[in-house]
């Protein structure tokens, strides 16, 4: 066999592993969004097809009223924002700082926060809930953000600082010649060139977030701050035989983080790509 038809039979057993893989990872949200357009009978009697006579509105909009959807949207994209411009922000800075510095001590530094990514959030969940009680911030968008960002950060800088090692050094070097501060170069020449990082930690970091149902559980206590993804939760338990209305609330739930995702994809593997630690 040549080394181009094994190349080929590879890319040929690599196309049709995907394939398969992508084919039964849509089928929830084929089934999803299938089913959200129907009465609840047509989703009984026909659950895998939708028809035209079967189409129906009545389960979306019977849930954007009565699952108060607008102000949990409201919450969770509060969540998003606040957690995400600190991730960036502090994310940034430390990557930028660990990826240039040739300290010793940085470098211990920066393997503790990676070993941290790997540290869930179960171990340090009842003292975190004690301090943000005695702090008065339990149930405030900025700390339940706060606690977003927290749990997200050694990841981020990890991707930060795997960015800045790929950056040559003498780019700062120069920059510093001409008389720029440390914060400038920051600012002006290295959160430039991660923008693609910086949609990668949208991405992955925010599909995180938006999704997470522990953190809200035990650092929400009021019901007018729930996120999304706890009101679907509440929802759905108290409406268990309503499957339109099921399928609709987990449509729109999805809905704005799927969004998200698209906005953001070109810059998602470019991000992961430039992130990877620089040996």
């Amino acid at each position: 066999m040549t080394n181009k038809n094994h190349k080929r039979i590879n890319k040929v057993i690599t196309v049709a592993i995907l394939s398969f893989y992508s084919f039964f990872s849509l089928i929830p949200l084929w089934y999803i969004l299938n089913n959200a357009f129907k009465t609840r009978e047509a989703i009984i009697k026909t659950p895998y097809y939708l028809t035209p006579e079967t189409f129906d509105l009545s389960g979306i909009i019977g849930v954007f009223t009565s699952m108060g959807y607008p102000s949990l949207l409201k919450n969770s994209v509060t969540y998003l924002v606040l957690a995400s411009t600190v991730m960036i922000i502090c994310g940034g800075m430390a990557g930028f700082a660990l990826g240039l510095s040739r300290s010793k001590k940085m470098k211990i530094l920066n393997y503790f926060i990676t070993c941290l990514i790997t540290v869930p959030f179960q171990v340090y969940m009842i003292p975190l809930v004690i301090v943000m009680r005695q702090l008065g911030i339990i149930s405030t968008y900025v700390g339940v953000s706060l606690v977003f960002a927290s749990v997200s950060l050694p990841f981020t800088i990890f991707l930060y600082t795997g960015f800045v090692k790929t950056v040559p050094r003498e780019l700062y070097e120069a920059a510093k010649v001409d008389g720029a501060s440390t914060f400038q170069i920051l600012v002006k020449i290295y959160m430039p060139l991660m923008k693609a990082v910086t949609g990668s930690v949208l991405i992955l970091r925010g599909v995180s977030i938006w999704n997470n149902e522990i953190i809200p559980i035990v650092t929400v206590h009021q019901t007018a701050k729930y996120t999304l993804v706890l009101g679907l939760y509440r929802y759905v338990s108290a409406n268990t035989t309503k499957w339109d209305y099921v399928f609709g609330a987990s449509l729109l739930v999805s809905l704005p983080i799927t969004i998200l995702f698209l906005l953001f994809q070109k810059s998602f593997v470019k991000g992961i790509t430039s992130g990877s630690v620089k040996g």
